[in-house]
């Protein structure tokens, strides 16, 4: 039978097909994997695009031919089943750092199949399996000296996802800057989504404002275009791949051309050793920043052994943002920090907002309830052992008659929900979730297994009537949340986990009610902002009133008390 190779790309479908007739190698033909995530129009699928131009012709004999998944990763593994189903190949290529998450059953189930990571580094190592990728301290390195070399004592750093990757490439830079530059402080800023511009321009407008930032570090290659276009007294050092050099953008360069060319000689030769990953970086010349030379013997690679050292290295140089969160954003910011995984069809999925009546209760209704919901992020893996603890759920009240009143300490039990709360299913999973009602803690584990649900811890009822606070008009809800190991006899994978959860409440047309399609019976009071979560305690909050009268009743927030 005849074969054909499949190369997948970021938004656009490309076919290759290669009549090289060197008689030096064996026709080898691949299937090149990418996703949609990023768009049409990003400086990384330009650059791939031409590499496969490139290489359409070439002297390794091999044929290219892509696949393009799209933007929905539920039917990633699907798609490629169906293809390498219908014809086979030598090695399948998966391009970008998109995909590596999703093809996970691929990978272990077609075991006669090579899969090749491109410009990724896979966390996970299969023994048909091999990681190219660049190496994250050396970016950081780079950068970090072009910082020195700019003289600017406040600098922004934007990246997309905080996880291993990019905790290495930011070991990588803090560790240069540790090199006589103890009054730099960086001011970090997650997006956390593939093209949010609001998001992007709204970060920007906090760092420079905010913490003076006059310099970027940035890392965000779908949103770099928003900073050249609204930058217009900053300079950038970017990482990001660019083929135009702007004058106030210092670019570091991966040299892309050698590492195509370095994969296609490696599968002609069929001398890969696969279930490794390759870092390729300064040393061998994959890396590049113009007019900066450095040491290699001065890169350190953050491992174990040195977390500690990198914690103590942000904690000297990071301006923790996070920290500027506002409880005035919980309902009407214009973003979240991160996107839960549900369907577009959710009018809260991309930012906070009040409830159906403008977050007030209906006149004749007499109960309240607090709820929150926690969600894997989109377009990310579900995490092996990592779980998600909470605790401290309470609800208030404020009524001009009473001030704010104290409403319910709940014990944060629910279910696992359907992530899109389709006709209310919800089911439980034994063993994926524990509560102590003594302490009203609950622990849970977002898996595989749970796949396509959300936890959603709620209270009990509260009888307004009872309380006499039938004349409630505004409602905080508040809850404490972290991300902490499973089983701590098992590797780790905390580092790179992403969940996200928000904190509301429901008005009730009674106690005792039970949740009715055409929500007749419960109404949202308001759905707060969705927060990331980390190892270190957050706290979710919603205010439901407008940003300007919460800024008069919550005051310093003396009612927590």
């Amino acid at each position: 039978m005849k074969k054909k190779s499949l190369l997948l790309l970021g938004g656009a479908i490309l076919f290759a097909t290669s009549c090289s007739t060197t008689p030096k190698y064996e026709q080898k033909n691949i299937l090149l994997i990418a996703s949609g995530f990023s768009g049409d129009s990003t400086y990384q699928n330009d650059v791939y695009f031409n590499l496969i131009n490139k290489y359409e012709k070439n002297k390794y004999n091999v044929k290219l031919n892509l696949l393009e998944l799209g933007n929905e990763s539920s039917v990633f593994e699907e798609r490629i089943k169906n293809e390498v189903l219908y014809e086979p190949y030598d090695y399948v290529v998966v391009l970008g750092d998109d995909l590596s998450t999703f093809v996970e059953s691929t990978i272990k189930t077609y075991l006669g199949y090579k899969f090749i990571f491109f410009d990724n580094e896979s966390n996970e190592k299969y023994s048909n399996s091999v990681s190219l990728n660049f190496t994250p301290e050396d970016f950081g390195y780079l950068m970090g000296e072009n910082i020195k070399q700019k003289h600017e004592k406040d600098v922004g750093y934007f990246y997309r996802y905080q996880n291993s990757f990019n905790n290495r490439k930011l070991y990588g830079m803090l560790t240069n800057l540790n090199e006589n530059s103890d009054d730099i402080k960086i001011s970090c800023y997650g997006i956390e989504e593939r093209n949010n511009e609001q998001k992007s321009l709204d970060y920007i407008k906090k760092a420079t404002i905010n913490n003076n930032v006059k310099l970027f570090a940035e890392d965000v290659k779908d949103n770099v275009t928003y900073f050249e276009d609204n930058l217009e007294t900053n300079e950038i050092i970017t990482s990001a791949v660019t083929l135009d050099t702007k004058k106030d953008q210092v670019n570091i360069y991966k040299d892309y051309n050698k590492m195509f060319n370095y994969m296609l000689e490696n599968i002609a030769k069929d001398s890969f050793n696969f279930s490794s990953n390759i870092n390729l970086g300064i040393k061998d010349g994959y890396l590049s920043s113009k007019g900066i030379t450095v040491k290699e013997e001065n890169i350190k690679t953050l491992d174990d052994s040195n977390f500690d050292e990198f914690e103590s290295l942000k904690n000297k140089y990071f301006v923790d943002v996070s920290k500027q969160y506002d409880v005035l954003d919980s309902v009407y910011g214009l973003y979240h920090e991160a996107v839960p995984n549900c369907s577009e069809a959710n009018d809260w999925k991309h930012a906070p907002r009040p409830g159906g009546e403008n977050g007030l209760k209906p006149a004749s209704w007499k109960a309240l309830g607090i709820w929150s919901t926690i969600y894997a992020q989109e377009n990310t893996k579900r995490s092996v052992n990592t779980g998600i603890e909470f605790k401290n759920m309470k609800i208030y009240g404020y009524s001009k008659r009473r001030g704010w009143v104290f409403v319910e300490h709940a014990n944060p039990v629910g279910a696992f929900y359907d992530e899109n709360f389709v006709n209310d299913y919800h089911t439980n999973f034994e063993g994926k979730y524990f509560n102590n009602k003594l302490d009203k803690s609950t622990r849970i584990l977002l898996d595989k297994e749970t796949k396509g649900f959300n936890y959603h811890p709620f209270g009990e009822q509260t009888d307004l009537e009872a309380i006499d606070m039938l004349d409630i008009e505004y409602v905080y809800s508040t809850l404490e949340i972290r991300l902490f190991t499973w089983d701590q006899n098992k590797p780790s994978d905390i580092e790179d986990a992403k969940y996200v959860a928000n904190i509301g409440g429901d008005w009730w047309v009674e106690k005792g009610a039970t949740w009715k399609p055409d929500w007749s019976a419960n109404k949202d009071v308001s759905l707060g902002q969705f927060r990331t979560l980390t190892k270190e305690w957050k706290t979710l909050e919603m205010c439901s009133a407008p940003v300007e009268v919460a800024k008069n009743i919550l005051g310093n927030k003396e009612f927590l008390q």
